[in-house]
């Protein structure tokens, strides 16, 4: 007989044969399993250390306690973004102004773009791109643009003056002070909500059949009361967004 032949039994599969268990992270049952597994095999004649099985134990229990605590604040942020989600729900039917420079034009008819600026400024300009990004528009603006929330009206037509075809169009804004220093813009659009979705994970706006996410909601406009509310009360010029962008990655961490 060979030891080989005494061994094979014992060890079930070859070393070339690993078995895999399928898990990669050890949960407390298999550190429970594991403490009893070596108290069983421990020698009789040196026993494990009373010291070290406390300490052992120890440790067991703060595992025990962090992963429960773990377990609590998971399904706590899970109710938190569920009971958030469905405020969400409010916002169908009313106007919104949002941060975003990106509109689904059908002619005819002017869209208004709005314009928010860090300063005060005497020229404004928007640069109207189709869907290829090809520029279709430059629209330059002069007059005294207050600090905050300004529109500029584009007519749904080419540098020619011809009425463009319906599609997406995106606007690129810039803005320039008395003295010709540059002033910080953006873009703010506005539109019906028409319905919230959750297929990202998070909840988002649908306007004009495009997704916006919450945070980027700048002001709402109850268009039956004509009721505005804001990130920071209720001034127009107002730019805190409604929902901020950590609460938007918190629900998309808690989904």
């Amino acid at each position: 007989m060979q030891i080989g032949d005494t061994l094979s039994p014992l060890g079930g599969a070859s070393a070339g044969s690993a078995r895999q268990t399928g898990k990669d992270t050890l949960g407390k049952e298999d550190f429970l399993r594991l403490l009893t597994t070596q108290l069983s095999n421990q020698d009789p004649l040196n026993p494990m250390d009373n010291t070290a099985f406390v300490s052992q134990m120890a440790e067991f229990s703060g595992l025990e306690q962090l992963m429960n605590m773990g377990e609590a604040m998971g399904q706590l942020a899970v109710a938190q973004a569920i009971g958030n989600g469905t405020d969400m729900v409010s916002f169908i039917g009313k106007e919104v102004s949002y941060l975003g420079d990106t509109v689904q034009y059908t002619p005819p008819g002017d869209q208004p773009v709005g314009v928010e600026l860090e300063g005060p400024a005497s020229v404004v300009t928007v640069s109207v791109y189709d869907d290829t990004g090809k520029l279709v528009k430059t629209i330059e603006s002069k007059g005294a643009f207050a600090k905050g929330s300004n529109e500029i009206v584009w007519d749904g037509t080419d540098a020619q003056g011809l009425p463009v075809p319906e599609g997406e169009y995106s606007f690129k804004v810039s803005a320039q002070d008395a003295d010709g220093g540059a002033v910080g813009a953006s873009t703010r659009l506005k539109g019906v909500v028409e319905g919230v979705t959750y297929a990202s994970g998070f909840p988002e706006l649908i306007i004009g059949g495009k997704r916006v996410p919450v945070g980027q909601v700048m002001e709402v406009l109850d268009a039956s009361s004509g009721a505005r509310s804001g990130g920071e009360g209720s001034e127009p010029g107002s730019s805190a967004p409604m929902v901020s962008a950590e609460v938007v990655r918190g629900y998309r961490d808690a989904r």
